[in-house]
Order: C-alpha cells, then structure tokens, then sequence
C-alpha cells in the first residue's frame, strides 16, 4: 500500500463503461457541488469518500468471504457517490433536466442511483459480488 497508489486509485476503472459512466457524473454533479461549497470541499469529500470506500472494501473482503476474491480495489465510484450524495443532502431540490424524463429533483435522481447500485451489488464486477457497490455507499457516509 502507498500514497501514490491510492491517488491513482481514483483516476482508473476496471471497466471503460465504468469510468465513462463515472466521469460523467462527476462533470454534471461536480459542477453543482463546486458552484455552492467550493473547490477546496469538493477535493476533500473526493478524497475522503474514496479513502472511506477502499477501508470499508478491504474490511468486507477480509470479513466476508463472499466478497473475498482477487479483484482489484480501483476505481472512482465510492468517491463520486460521495459527491452526488453531498450534492443531493445540500440541494435536495435542485432540479436537473434529463433528456427522456424531464425535470428530475437532485434527491429522487441520487435515491435512484443508490438503489440501482443496491441492487446490483450481488451481481458485482466480472459477475461476483466484489463489494464495488458496497464501497461505493461507504462514499455517502463520508458526508
């Protein structure tokens, strides 16, 4: 485990999907959350819901055999799941234009993607639980 490791840790994806679906959501709902706390926060909830997200994966590997695989820690979901759950607990009535479904409430929009991420958590990565999604929810805490 290093420092360098971690940083990069956050700027990869196991998947291109993930890190477009991923980086996407970080350009929409980022820009929200800088517009109303600042940069200085926005680094902070990042890197912080990211650090909180690895601890609680590494923890549930060790203590959970069913998430116990060689799969790797990498990724930005538990740091951009902080972000949009910040995001959605200072704003919850901003509303966001969304192409086929008009004008959708922060809240109901981050509620939706908490519970999508719910619910395909046994599915995991590469088709076994790995616990992404789990960490990914330990990002919220960190707010």
């Amino acid at each position: 485990w290093s420092y360098g490791g971690y940083m990069t840790l956050k700027l990869l994806e196991a998947a291109p999907h993930a890190l477009f679906f991923n980086m996407l959501w970080l350009y929409w709902i980022g820009q929200i959350f800088e517009e109303y706390l600042g940069y200085r926060k926005f680094v902070f909830v990042y890197i912080a819901g990211g650090l909180a997200g690895a601890i609680f994966f590494i923890t549930l590997s060790n203590l959970i055999p069913a998430f116990h695989t060689l799969a790797p820690t990498i990724g930005a979901s538990a740091s951009v799941m902080a972000i949009i759950t910040a995001t959605a607990t200072l704003l919850p009535e901003y509303t966001i234009g969304l192409m086929f479904l008009g004008a959708v409430k922060l809240r109901w929009l981050a509620i939706g993607y908490i519970v999508l991420d719910i619910i395909l958590i046994p599915q995991g990565q590469y088709r076994r639980p790995t616990g992404t999604s789990w960490w990914c929810l330990t990002g919220i805490s960190v707010y």
